[in-house]
Parts: C-alpha cells; sequence; structure tokens
C-alpha cells in the first residue's frame, strides 16, 4: 500500500470527523490544517488562505450543517448551501493555484444520493449502480454536491466522493443521542423494525479517509458503509446487549414528521436503501468493524 504523506486541507475540522480525523492523520505523519468554511465565505478570502497557508497537497472537505434538524424552507437552504456553496467557492479557489493544485480531493456526500427505497432494495447497491430511488432532497443534494467538485477533474487532481452512512460513534451523531435515551431506561422501536439501517464506524470512516489520501484507486464514488446488511430492529437488538432491562418504546411516525418534518421522516428514517461497499472492499481496504457487534463491543465492551 502507497505511504505517501501529505499537506492537507481539512474543512468542517469541528464537526465529529473532522475533529477525530486532524490527530488521526497526524499519527500517519501527515501535516493537517483546519479551516473553518463558510458559505458566506467569498473567493478572494478562500484564494488569500491558500495563499498564505498553501500549496496543500490534499484537500479533505467535510464542510455542511447538520441535516438532522427541522427541514424547514430556510434549513434547507442553509443545509445545501453550506455543502454546494462551500464546494463551489473551494474548487474555484483551488483552480487558482496552477501548478499547486492538490494531487487529491476527498469530498464527503452520502448514500442518500440514491433515492429512497420504501419496499427495500432488490440487492445492495454499490458505486455502478445508477441513482433510480425515489428522488427527493438528500439525492438532488448529493448529486450537485458531486457535481460541484467535478471541475478539478479538469486540472488533474483525483477526485473522491465518499457516500457516507450515518457514522456511529459514542462520542457524537445518532448514537451519542440514542445513549441518551437508554442512560434512563428506554430505547426507541421506530417502525416495523424491518427498515434498513446502512451504517459505518467512526474508526473505519477515519481509515477510508486515510487510504483514500494515498491509493490512487480510491477515485470517483466510494461507498463509506459498513459491509453487514441490518436492519433498525437488528441494530437496536444488538444494542440491547449492552443496555439490557430497558423498556421498548414505540415511536409513532407522526412523531418525526412533528419535529422534523415530513421530508425528514421519509429520506432519513425510512429511506430503506442498502448500499455495499464494493469499491473499498475490491481495492484491499478491510474494515475493522465490518459487523454491529464488532463496532459496539469496541464502544461498550
Amino acid at each position: 500500500m502507497p505511504t505517501d504523506t501529505h499537506y492537507v486541507l481539512v474543512t468542517g475540522v469541528h464537526g465529529l470527523v473532522g475533529t477525530a480525523l486532524k490527530p488521526f492523520l497526524e499519527r500517519q505523519g501527515h501535516r493537517v490544517l483546519g479551516l473553518k468554511l463558510r458559505y458566506q465565505n467569498t473567493l478572494s478570502e478562500v484564494h488569500a488562505f491558500l495563499e498564505r497557508y498553501g500549496p496543500f497537497t490534499a484537500v479533505v472537505h467535510l464542510c455542511g450543517e447538520p441535516v438532522m434538524q427541522n427541514w424547514g424552507p430556510r434549513a434547507l437552504e442553509r443545509v445545501r448551501e453550506s455543502r454546494i456553496g462551500t464546494t463551489q467557492v473551494l474548487v474555484r479557489a483551488l483552480s487558482r493555484q496552477g501548478p499547486f493544485v492538490p494531487k487529491v480531493f476527498i469530498q464527503a456526500s452520502g448514500i442518500g444520493i440514491y433515492g429512497t427505497h420504501p419496499r427495500g432494495c432488490a440487492a445492495p447497491l454499490t458505486e455502478g449502480d445508477p441513482p433510480n430511488g425515489i428522488p427527493g432532497f438528500l439525492s438532488t443534494l448529493a448529486k450537485d454536491w458531486e457535481t460541484a467538485a467535478a471541475p478539478l477533474l479538469m486540472s488533474g487532481v483525483r477526485v473522491a466522493n465518499l457516500r457516507l452512512a450515518p457514522i456511529l460513534s459514542p462520542n457524537g451523531g445518532m448514537l451519542r443521542s440514542l445513549l441518551l435515551l437508554l442512560k434512563i431506561g428506554i430505547y426507541p422501536k421506530i417502525g416495523t423494525g424491518q427498515q434498513a439501517f446502512p451504517w459505518i464506524s467512526l474508526n473505519d470512516l477515519l481509515a477510508l479517509i486515510a487510504r483514500t489520501l494515498v491509493d490512487s484507486r480510491f477515485n470517483g464514488p466510494i461507498n463509506a458503509v459498513a459491509p453487514q446488511q441490518l436492519s433498525y430492529k437488528g441494530f437496536t437488538d444488538a444494542l440491547r446487549n449492552y443496555f439490557p432491562r430497558r423498556l421498548p418504546i414505540w415511536v409513532p411516525r407522526f412523531v418525526f414528521d412533528w419535529i422534523y418534518g415530513q421530508g425528514f421522516t421519509d429520506e432519513m428514517i425510512f429511506s430503506n436503501t442498502s448500499a455495499f461497499p464494493k469499491k473499498a472492499l475490491d481495492n484491499g481496504f478491510v474494515f475493522t468493524h465490518p459487523t454491529i457487534n464488532q463496532a459496539l463491543e469496541d464502544f461498550f465492551g
């Protein structure tokens, strides 16, 4: 496996992934600098930053306002602009670097690009499958997000779009929110529990980003998802092994509709999309947590 080291620019450095990524990459010998990038930043501001602190040989672009909020029109616009707007400005600024453009540009995307599948997928979707589910906000967002990075290809930059599944970590994200309920003695049952629950551990995501930095075979769309195909019930059943004697509480759909909006419920809770990390596995990436039991044992064992 290649062992190149990079001078890496990381955006979204204060989020769940970015906070852990910086020290993770530094332990592997990379030099890392964080940039707090917002969609209000102008091209001249970003260009001035690159001129002052660059040139960078790699960029990991993780900017994006959390999608776990009420999907009102203003919130959706912020979610979109924090991804598309920042990418467009960053790509334009990097393209101005001439011979000093980065070798690789790694960008977060999402498995939401495949659309929703209320009846489930005939087989787990791989990077070669078209996004043929029911389109929605997340699928359009992810397509436009990936498209916004494409101009860098014209400058010879290797572009990798990590199509993220929900990230599991006891330090943040949905698992941390669920732990709050478990600690007071309840765990939520949602729907039938048979809906697909794609996921990836934070540790595996960090390792996948690190591998993508140095391995030219990792380019284009990459499903950042654990190999195990899991239902929500399978996830909560595994979790109950570490939190026994919790009271199951059924949470009806209208609760999510009321708190987050119907679009969120359709696309985040009941999307029923199954995805498989074919490109990562085909190129020799080894998951530390290929199954949910292995992940939870590391978290709580």
